[in-house]
């Protein structure tokens, strides 16, 4: 009879006879239930026992190490894994107390010998990852001559076996060994593979690769599937992440960073070379882009603000608050900061102006065009833009109240100090004479 996925899938206690097979069924339940993650699990079984329901608590070590068959877990954290799956029926937990008192009972005891069977439905013995050993097990005992045979050819196995069942080999295996044959298999059935893993054994099988084996697989997974890797995954350093996500494209990259949350967002991408930040930020829509500057430091916003598409760098700058624009800008040398105060609005243009350091401020406005530095004057206070007027040459000076109304020109006059009034009017009639 053929075996569809979800006969894969569906839990069956009552099949246990040894420790492996105990881990293999602890595994399908936990998928057949939506595959809640370790760590959902330990909260499920803590809310339990706040209800004052007498169950064990489950740390998520413990949970994972149940699940991979390696060694008998205690009863009780059996039954607290089932009841955070949802199992509630006093006979359906009963089944399963049965299936751990049979794996203590006969722990090395062979299970079904279906999955080799399964990977080749022709039965035939040609195919060079049949296992042909008729004593070969489920679980443990299968990941262990797996793990015994050449890399290769291990790899072969597992890419002929249904997903499931290879999750259930590669879960149960030594991590290092997992991840070499991994490595080896093609990286879309190696993704798939991680995909339906839980979310801590699948990272704990692909760090030890190098960062260009790594940027394989995940180009073979959904930006949402590695954005729960690493999210779930909370020992998992910055800096790796960072690695592996500067081994795909930028575009790609930038569509996990989405679905992260903006500090965990701000910790990789500090810890990523800059060059390649930089890429994966412009790949970003505003808001979340915006978001990540407002996380950064000065002078590391900064950075990134210069590497941003024009567009993008101006809708940014407009959706920062006016002090930290200016904490930003007042690390750019004021060329830059003219460019892009010239793209903004007038009054939010001068807002940010008003909060630079006064020398930057004024070498800013030295490099906007007179018109411009006109428009953002005029959005000051007037004893403040006249104060602010007179720190620049008096070419500039000129220029500027050139292009004013007379009447404000005098108002600017009056409002600037004796001596820079002084000087200023005596360059007007100098002016005037030519």
């Amino acid at each position: 009879m053929t075996q569809t996925v979800s006969s894969t899938l569906e839990p069956r206690p009552d099949v246990v006879a040894s420790i492996a097979e105990l881990g293999r069924q602890l595994h399908s339940l936990r998928v057949w239930m939506g595959k809640p993650s370790f760590r959902t699990l330990e909260a499920e079984a803590a809310r339990i026992r706040n209800n004052g329901d007498a169950i064990s608590a489950l740390p998520r070590s413990t949970a994972a190490d149940a699940e991979r068959g390696r060694h008998l877990p205690r009863l009780e954290s059996v039954e607290a894994f089932v009841r955070a799956c949802g199992v509630s029926d006093p006979e359906d937990i009963e089944r399963w107390r049965m299936a751990w008192r049979r794996a203590a009972t006969d722990g090395k005891s062979a299970a079904p010998t279906d999955i080799a069977d399964r990977s080749h439905p022709s039965g035939t013995d040609s195919d060079p990852g049949r296992i042909e050993s008729e004593s070969s097990s489920v679980g443990f005992s299968t990941a262990e001559r797996l793990a015994a045979m050449p890399v290769r050819k291990a790899a072969d196995v597992l890419t002929a076996m249904l997903v499931p069942d290879a999750v259930v080999i590669l879960a149960a295996m030594d991590a290092a060994a997992a991840s070499r044959r991994l490595r080896a298999m093609p990286p879309e059935k190696a993704a798939t593979v991680l995909a339906e893993m839980d979310e801590l054994l699948a990272i704990e099988r692909i760090q030890p690769m190098e960062p260009t084996a790594v940027g394989a697989l995940f180009e073979h997974m959904t930006p949402q599937r590695l954005a729960e890797l690493v999210t779930e995954s909370k020992d998992v350093p910055p800096k790796w992440v960072a690695m592996a996500l500067a081994a795909i494209p930028a575009e790609r990259a930038g569509a996990v960073l989405l679905e992260l949350p903006t500090l965990h967002v701000m910790a990789i991408l500090t810890v990523m070379p800059a060059d390649r930040a930089k890429a994966v930020l412009a790949q970003m829509p505003t808001q979340p882009a915006m978001k990540v500057l407002a996380q950064l430091s000065p002078d590391q916003a900064a950075a990134a603000l210069t590497e941003l598409p024009a567009q993008q760098a101006m809708a940014v700058l407009r959706e920062l608050p006016i002090e930290q624009a200016a904490d930003v800008l007042a690390q750019l040398p004021p060329q830059q900061v003219a460019i892009l105060l010239a793209t903004l609005p007038a009054g939010h243009a001068a807002a940010i102006s008003a909060k630079l350091p006064p020398q930057q401020a004024t070498a800013v406005l030295a490099r906007l065009s007179a018109p411009r530095a006109m428009a953002v004057l005029n959005e000051l206070p007037t004893p403040q833009a006249a104060i602010l007027l007179t720190e620049l040459p008096t070419p500039r000076v000129m220029a500027v109240l050139a292009v004013m109304p007379t009447e404000q020109s005098a108002e600017f006059l009056a409002n600037m100090p004796h001596a820079a009034r002084e000087r200023i009017r005596a360059e007007l009639q100098l002016q005037d004479r030519s």
